[in-house]
């Protein structure tokens, strides 16, 4: 079963390596955990707690780029 980290942050930069969420077996106890692959946010996570190897626990994207100003002034 999929547990989310319950401290994690939403739609905020976490850097790589962040623990996003852990797998536990029906015993309870942790066996894998799911890691943020590099530095990016968190925009969703599963919310169903079973989950099989392979499928998606969360939605992580990388930014790569930040626009300030949407609208620029050409003379």
């Amino acid at each position: 079963m999929f547990v989310g980290n319950p401290e994690l942050p939403f739609e905020t930069n976490i850097p790589a390596g962040t623990i996003i969420g852990q797998i536990y077996d029906l015993y309870g106890d942790v066996i894998g955990e799911v890691k943020a692959p590099r530095d990016g946010v968190i925009f969703g996570l599963r919310s169903r707690p079973s989950v099989l190897e392979g499928q998606w626990c969360c939605f992580f994207g990388v930014i790569e780029q930040t626009v300030d100003d949407l609208i620029s002034k050409k003379s």
